[in-house]
């Protein structure tokens, strides 16, 4: 049996159909690739204003909160300072009100004639940690009555 020219005609049509419907309905797909630069940050913010008035005749004061975070990699640094070493110097004196520095609940009692320093290790996300003194009151100590001064120094930094 011989085939017709106009068979091969049908074939080729209902192949040429076949393949410009499956590219229509067919599955197609789209990709994007997704980047951003996360720059690094560090998170230092307090609560403590430009001066605390220190309540001598008690023995401890909360005087603030700090802020503290980082999306470093490395290992960063906090370092507390106190530019009388850790003591409220009366003013035209030298007459001493010692303290000592409490960051949160972990560091008690510490004696800022030297720095206080903390080493992280990785981002961390934004906590607050509350800072206060202790100290023996004004009184007990038998100190000249005066202005005493002392500033406390916060510094955030990485390796």
């Amino acid at each position: 049996m011989k085939k017709s020219i106009g068979f091969y005609k049908i074939i080729i049509f209902i192949f040429l159909a076949g393949a410009v419907f499956s590219s229509l309905y067919g599955e197609t797909s789209i990709s994007t690739r997704l980047t951003s630069k996360i720059e690094p940050a560090f998170t230092l913010a307090t609560s403590l204003p430009g001066t605390v008035v220190v309540n001598v005749t008690g023995t401890s004061q909360n005087i603030g909160d700090l802020i503290i975070g980082s999306n470093i990699p490395g290992t960063w640094r906090i370092s507390i300072s106190s530019e009388n070493g850790g003591a409220l110097v009366r003013d035209g004196g030298s007459e001493r009100f010692p303290y000592r520095f409490n960051f949160g609940a972990d560091i008690r009692g510490h004696d800022l004639s030297s720095s206080l320093v903390m080493e992280y290790f990785g981002p961390r996300a934004p906590m607050s940690v509350s800072l206060s003194l202790d100290y023996v009151s004004a009184f007990s100590l038998s100190i000249p009555a005066g202005t005493y001064r002392d500033t406390i120094v916060i510094t955030m930094s990485a390796s």
